[in-house]
């Protein structure tokens, strides 16, 4: 997998574009930290490093992302509505939650 393939996929299993959103910058810097040994052995240092991704960590680091975006909201009630805010720092957490867990075999397949 190129890279560039590996930011759509990302773009898409994080939902990038929707609120908090996520820029190609800060999904770049996620996919650097998640680089691995590729198809042939090669570490990510060697020259002929084919390019490979540990996509389900990348992806529960971007679920985190989003999540630490919103974690200072706050539940509250206003002109006669309850706003729970909180809710989606939560909901982020569990998906990054089963990001990790298809990574270690949890369920589904580690990539």
């Amino acid at each position: 997998m190129d890279l560039e393939t590996a930011l759509a996929q990302l773009k898409r299993r994080c939902a990038a574009s929707t609120a908090p959103t996520l820029c190609d910058q800060t999904l770049l810097g996620i996919l650097r930290e998640c680089r691995t040994v590729d198809e042939a052995g090669l570490l990510v240092d060697d020259p002929e490093w084919a390019g490979a991704w540990d996509m389900n960590l990348a992806e529960a680091l971007a679920w985190e992302t989003k999540e630490a975006a919103v974690a200072g909201e706050f539940d509250f009630s206003a002109d006669g509505g309850s706003y729970k805010r909180s809710q989606q720092a939560a909901a982020f957490a569990a998906k990054a939650k089963a990001a990790r867990m298809r990574r270690s075999g949890g369920i589904g397949e580690g990539v």
